[in-house]
């Protein structure tokens, strides 16, 4: 008998979705594939509401057969949907059935919910569909690079002269960069230098001391996981390099730490020079996201 109810055991969940979501027919979009990495993310990054509201598990016979959830920003009355992931003969009713039952039990109104799915995930852009989401035109690239692809450094890209870190006098300009980048970015430029320790980096590129652009990478060696999370270079400084010395100046720093292996990153797909300076500097596509918008105000 199939039921739905709260997630008891976090570490179960995790294993769950690692198990699925390196397929990429079931692959929901930021979510991670290893299992260690769900699960810090579950118990310390995962939404603003606690998980037992957050998160809905199907069981059947005991065995837990699928689990959605929604990432929560209170502030903005968003959230990222994770899942549905589901390992079941009848996919879709799991997933309705789990979706029904994590809508009732939210503690808070939501204006509207976004979907990364790969774009060979037909069965979760199906289902966001008949939720009456929207696909809309932009798409995601997920790209990666491992240790041993990494020649930039040793071609001598990366020891430029013109490249620093982050320091207050340059905060403003910083900040009016983001914005005008990253106006809908899921850190703000003050969330970011609060951020900012030995494993939180921005790396600035500046020309005779004028800021020029920067770079934001997070290392994460417990986890063996490292990612760069902001690029932007200013549009007068364009068209000189930057963009690549600062990827080469980030992954440097976080192929620093022994314990990183790889590197992932995302770029909108449409952005066809931002993809092209990624490859040159060693990485490959691993994903492409279709994204969705699920208005939710009208069925609170």
């Amino acid at each position: 008998m199939l039921e739905t109810g709260n997630v008891s055991d976090v570490e179960r969940l995790a294993c769950f979705i690692a198990s699925i979501n390196g397929n990429k027919q079931q692959h929901v979009g930021y979510c991670g594939v290893k299992a260690e990495g769900i699960l810090e993310d579950l118990k310390n990054d995962f939404s603003d509401i606690p998980l037992d509201y957050s998160f809905v598990a199907a069981y059947e016979n005991g065995e837990m057969v699928g689990a959605v959830g929604v990432d929560i920003d209170k502030e903005t009355k968003t959230a990222e949907i994770w899942g549905p992931f589901v390992h079941h003969a009848d996919w879709e009713k799991v997933s309705m059935a789990m979706w029904k039952q994590l809508l009732k039990q939210l503690p808070i109104s939501l204006d509207r919910a976004f979907g990364f799915y790969n774009i060979y995930n037909s069965r979760c852009a199906g289902f966001m569909e008949q939720l009456g989401a929207e696909r809309k035109e932009r798409e995601d690239v997920i790209l990666q690079i491992i240790r041993e692809e990494w020649k930039v450094s040793k071609e001598g890209i990366a020891g430029i002269t013109e490249m620093t870190e982050m320091t207050a006098e340059y905060f403003d300009a910083f900040r009016k960069l983001h914005q005008e980048a990253f106006p809908n970015g899921y850190y703000r430029a003050d969330e970011i230098i609060e951020k900012l320790d030995d494993k939180n980096r921005v790396f600035l590129a500046t020309e005779s001391g004028t800021f020029a652009g920067y770079v934001y990478c997070e290392a994460d060696p417990e986890l063996c996981e490292a990612d760069i999370h902001f690029i932007s270079v200013c549009p007068d400084a364009r068209n000189n390099g930057w963009g690549r010395k600062l990827i080469s100046k980030s992954v440097d720093f976080l192929f620093s730490f022994k314990e990183i292996n790889e590197i992932i990153l995302c770029v909108d797909a449409s952005n066809a020079t931002a993809i092209r300076i990624y490859k040159n500097a060693g990485f490959t596509p691993l994903h492409q996201l279709a994204f969705f918008v699920l208005p939710l105000a009208a069925e609170e």
